[in-house]
């Protein structure tokens, strides 16, 4: 049914200036109900209904603007939306966070759409880590497997999704996120910290190479004699796999020249002597 839409929004307003929001809303209803897309009219709806306290109702309603806006392409008008949706949630009905929880990675998509990208992973981190919390372990493997997607280079989303993988029992994903965390770590000089993902790492699975790549950044930092016994459990490793692998031999008589054990030193040179020898 047609109506007269200038008249229908000058009665809203004569019934917003009198504070009777329950009579403006339904002037309004008529407008959308005569044009669904109208998103500034459900917008004026939402903030009525946030006059009235009825906060889940307005929430719902600003969900509706901000699909509009995002389905028209007005990103940035839907961002405005949502946020605000946050806040409401935040501000006046926190209990309803778990509820609408699917709002934060909606905002944080729009973020990424216009640019926003640090915005975006703060965000996602957030959810994340909420899920953590009411302990939604799929859910928030795959929220931290985005951020590690947005940004592939810092480390820290690969620890997340492999601390993830771990606990959900995933030993071969887990191993893997913690491999490619240690190759970020490692390309970015921060050897302190490839250590410590190194050894929890190891703790998964006694792989060889990064067992031999543990014990080089341990000799590399040369902190006797904690770093040359460290370096030593990680070569030992090597050395089931390989015990004619002269290279390893040779970081083992190194980790001995550091600690002082200059004869087990003189020994491990000596059988490199004669694998050489043996061709």
């Amino acid at each position: 049914m047609a109506i007269n839409r200038e008249k229908v929004l000058e009665a809203a307003q004569k019934h917003i200036e009198k504070q009777k929001y329950d009579k403006a809303i339904v002037e309004l209803r008529r407008v959308v109900d005569a044009e669904p897309s109208d998103a500034r009219t459900l917008h004026k709806i939402g903030e009525l209904q946030a006059k009235q306290g009825l906060y889940p109702e307005a929430i719902n309603t600003f969900e509706t603007v901000g699909k509009l806006y995002a389905d028209g392409g007005f990103s940035h008008k839907a961002v405005a939306v949502y946020a605000h949706i946050r806040e409401l949630l935040a501000q006046r009905v926190p209990q309803l966070a778990v509820r609408y929880g699917h709002i934060a990675p909606k905002l944080a998509d729009l973020y990424r759409q216009i640019g926003l990208t640090s915005e975006a992973l703060a965000l996602l981190v957030e959810v994340a880590n909420d899920l953590q919390r009411q302990q939604k372990t799929a859910e928030a493997l795959a929220v931290f497997r985005t951020i590690a997607e947005l940004d592939p280079t810092n480390p820290l989303p690969q620890l997340q999704v492999a601390e993830a993988l771990s606990r959900a029992k995933d030993l071969d994903g887990a191993v893997a996120a913690f491999k490619a965390a240690v190759a970020l770590l490692v390309q970015s000089n921060r050897r302190d910290d490839a250590i410590q993902v190194i050894e929890r790492l190891l703790q998964h699975r006694a792989d060889p190479p990064h067992a031999r790549l543990g014990a080089e950044l341990y000799l590399s930092r040369n902190r006797p004699p904690h770093d040359a016994m460290q370096a030593l459990a990680k070569l030992q490793i090597c050395f089931q796999q390989n015990p004619h692998d002269v290279e390893v031999l040779g970081l083992i008589a190194r980790s001995f020249e550091m600690i002082g054990q200059r004869d087990k030193a003189a020994g491990v040179h000596a059988e490199i002597a004669r694998i050489r020898a043996r061709g």
